[in-house]
């Protein structure tokens, strides 16, 4: 089984090659990271928090509101 490193660096390889800034990155990832949980935890964004490690309003909070992705 491959690690997370290994499975993200290609993918980070290609966003830097395509020269895509830091600040967008972080904020597509963190985006749609909320979004994923908050479809695992079908909806509820309370438990979508704290499988997070976050404050609800950080989910609460997320532009991407499409959360059936």
């Amino acid at each position: 089984m491959r690690s997370i490193d290994e499975e993200l660096t290609p993918i980070f390889e290609r966003l830097i090659k395509a020269e895509l800034p830091l600040d967008a990155f972080l904020g597509v990832m963190k985006r749609k990271y909320i979004a994923l949980a908050v479809k695992m935890n079908r909806g509820r964004k309370g438990k979508a928090a704290l499988a997070l490690g976050v404050h609800r309003n950080t989910v609460l909070n997320n532009p991407e509101k499409n959360f059936s992705e």
